[in-house]
């Protein structure tokens, strides 16, 4: 049974979405986890500092898919440099707010 010129064509388009789709989400996966070097970039902290943030408990959040790969999520990162933010370098300034 021969396909129609139009049949053929619509099939053509909706593989062309699936794989299309699947590399936009594959990206998209991509961009949302960064590794440590990508978050010194954005933070200006060293590796050691994040490092040690990590060990401290109060870094960013991050995800150890293996024992030796530190991951960050680009969001989570931006998300805890803005929760940063101060109005005055006195530590007595939020106990007064």
């Amino acid at each position: 049974m021969a396909l129609s010129f139009r049949k053929y064509r619509a099939i053509v388009i909706l593989i062309d979405c699936v794989l299309f789709n699947c590399h936009l989400e594959r990206k998209i996966m991509e961009e949302q986890f960064i590794q440590p070097p990508t978050v010194s970039e954005l933070t200006g902290l060293t590796l050691a500092a994040l490092a040690q943030l990590r060990y401290r408990g109060l870094g960013p959040r991050f995800y150890k898919p293996t024992p030796k790969t530190v991951l960050y999520r680009r969001s989570e990162v931006m998300e805890w440099v803005e929760a940063s933010a101060q109005t005055s370098t006195s530590r007595n300034a939020r106990a007064l707010a």
